[in-house]
Order: structure tokens, then sequence, then C-alpha cells
């Protein structure tokens, strides 16, 4: 139809998404509550943590994929008492994860070590150190805010994720002007009778944020162009 794209290269990754599961799937769910609220990440060529687990995409992302050019592993971690908080979190989950092979447990530390590689002495360092700081209530290492209901991760079994970044969305999309009408690739003013809004367009994404992915976007941006379209009608 004409319209401009801008900012298609702009690409965001979901960081915590697990290679056991084809497209997005549900890995993440348990990285991001099961680890980042009630565990830790442990990168397995050294058996510690390498990033604040609650840290944005963007550095979590980056942080992962470190350890994997490196040659390590990426993996979320939590025990039996952090999955009981899972489960609240997201009823039936874990059935569909421990199916699909997403999340593995493991009886103890050292069989956690065992199945990928680690130096159990590193890793069960790792945890006491962790578990220290959740009962100081501060996360000294990389300053993650520690959830006020996480419990020192002493109650066996492990359950582990393995977490490799994949693509979640470009930040780019339609160009558009302040009042929502697609701009030309070829001359860059509006395409009569065209408007753009929400997640498809390029240039504001993100730039209103608040709570859930990019809401405020389409309320906000919804909005005008209704109101673009009224005006535009009555000309």
């Amino acid at each position: 139809m004409g319209a401009n794209i801008i900012q298609a290269d702009w690409i965001q990754f979901l960081p915590n998404t697990s290679p056991d599961e084809e497209g997005m799937g549900m890995g993440s769910h348990f990285a991001s509550v099961g680890g980042s609220l009630y565990g830790l990440w442990i990168n397995t060529k050294t058996g510690k943590r390498f990033t604040d687990e609650f840290g944005d995409r963007k550095t979590t992302t980056d942080a992962i994929f470190k350890v994997l050019d490196a040659g390590g592993k990426t993996i979320s971690v939590t025990d039996s008492v952090g999955v009981a908080s899972f489960n609240k979190v997201r009823p039936g989950a874990m059935d569909i994860l421990r199916k699909n092979g997403a999340v593995k447990e493991y009886a103890s530390l050292d069989a956690l070590a065992q199945a990928y590689g680690m130096n159990p002495e590193a890793l069960k360092q790792t945890f006491a150190d962790f578990n220290k700081a959740i009962e100081s209530g501060k996360d000294r290492e990389f300053g993650r805010k520690l959830d006020k209901d996480i419990k020192p991760l002493t109650h066996a079994p492990y359950y582990v994720s393995e977490m490799s970044p994949k693509i979640h969305h470009t930040m780019g999309g339609i160009a558009t002007d302040t009042s929502t009408r697609v701009l030309s690739v070829v001359d860059d003013k509006p395409i009569p009778g065209l408007y753009a809004a929400g997640e498809c367009t390029g240039g504001i994404h993100g730039a209103v944020r608040i709570g859930a992915n990019a809401v405020m976007d389409c309320l906000v941006n919804g909005k005008l162009a209704g109101e673009t379209v009224i005006k535009d009608a009555k000309k």
C-alpha cells in the first residue's frame, strides 16, 4: 500500500525462552517466575550466577548470549518450595513443561551439577551465597531486588529450565505522523484514508509503556486514530 516502514531492524529478544520447545513455548514462564522470583540463574561453565535475574530484557539477553558464546549454558533453577509458589501463579504450567522436557527435575545439587558438567562444590557455594542474600534481604553480587516471599533454596528436588533467547518482536513498524496518519514511502507524506495505531507502528513503540507490554500504545494511539479519522472525514 506504499507505507513507509521504520526501525524494523530494532529486534527485541525474550531472554529466558527454552531451546527445548518450538516457538516461544512456556519455558520463559518458569524462568521468569520460578527463577527470577523464587530461584536463580546459573552459568553452567562456572556454576555461578551471571546477572541480575530481574534485569531488563536487553541486559539479561546480552548476559545470556555472553555465556552461550563462551561455550556455556544458562539455566534457571528453583527448588520444590519455589515450584509450589510457581504453581500458584501459573496453574497447570509445570505439567506441560515437564511433559515437553522444558523443565527437568534433579534430586540434589550434586545430581544437577553432574547433569550439566558443573563443579558441584562451586554450585553449592553459589547456592550458599545466594541463600545468605535471601536471609539478609540484600543481593550484594548483582543488586537484585529479592521477593519478600522467597525462601532459602534448600528444599530438594531442584527444577531446571535451560534458557536461550528467541526473537520476540521488532520495535519498528509502519511510520505515522503524530496523528496516526500513515506516511508514504515515496514522499513521507500521509496516505489519504490510511491510519495505524498500536504495535504495528514504528517510532513510538515502548515510549509510553505502563504495565504489561504496550497496552498504553494501543489505548492512547487507538483513541487518537479514531479522533483523527473523524476529523479528516469532516474536511
